[in-house]
């Protein structure tokens, strides 16, 4: 059961791309969430500079090299999630707030199930995401976002095991067009060594 995890940890590796190839960053992460303490960290390094940023409780942290500026508490709050969104999928559809609708829908000449979800219905500028999942194994293939200004496809392509549950292990995202027709590569995501604490 995922709401029995106490905490969970693991190492992220991605990359981002622009619009003609080239890659404008690479970043190790190494994130931890632990529930039991209600705390969490991402200690992130891209090529020889590094940065710490945390909350425990309600408190959040910035430790970061002599010089660079601080990060406010709701810029942290913001890394702080987007780090650790993508591991709660897909529970966190299960919250009363978020509108969930599904169809079936045909990819690659493959049905599969799409759940259109908006985890904040009563905003106007809030993302919609889809999930598309296997009908037969139960993994989610993709995700298709749509946000304000852009569509994001992200590819799941790889999955390791860890704590009985299934973890992203190769992923790639996409920019497309309203068709979900891809444009280019955005990031290349590569997730392991998870530890799980029940």
């Amino acid at each position: 059961d995922w709401r029995s995890i106490r905490s969970l940890s693991f190492t992220k590796e991605y990359s981002l791309y622009d619009d003609a190839g080239h890659e404008e960053k690479c970043v190790l992460q190494y994130i931890t969430i632990d529930r039991a303490q209600d705390r969490m960290s991402v200690l992130s390094i891209n090529n020889a500079d590094s940065m710490l940023i945390g909350r425990r409780d309600t408190l959040y942290y910035h430790y970061a090299r002599a010089g660079q500026a601080r990060l406010p508490s709701e810029t942290i709050a913001r890394r702080l999630q987007a780090a650790s969104f993508v591991m709660d999928i897909p529970y966190n559809i299960y919250s009363t707030s978020v509108q969930v609708d599904h169809d079936t829908i045909s990819i690659d000449d493959r049905s599969v199930l799409a759940l259109h979800v908006d985890y904040h219905p009563s905003d106007d500028q809030s993302d919609l995401w889809r999930y598309h999942i296997d009908l037969d194994s139960g993994k989610i293939l993709s995700h298709w976002v749509e946000t304000s200004d852009h569509y994001s496809l992200i590819e799941n392509l790889s999955f390791l095991e860890a704590g009985g549950h299934q973890w992203y292990g190769k992923r790639r995202s996409y920019r497309t067009d309203s068709l979900m027709h891809k444009l280019y590569l955005r990031a290349s995501y590569e997730y392991f060594d998870y530890e799980v604490v029940r």
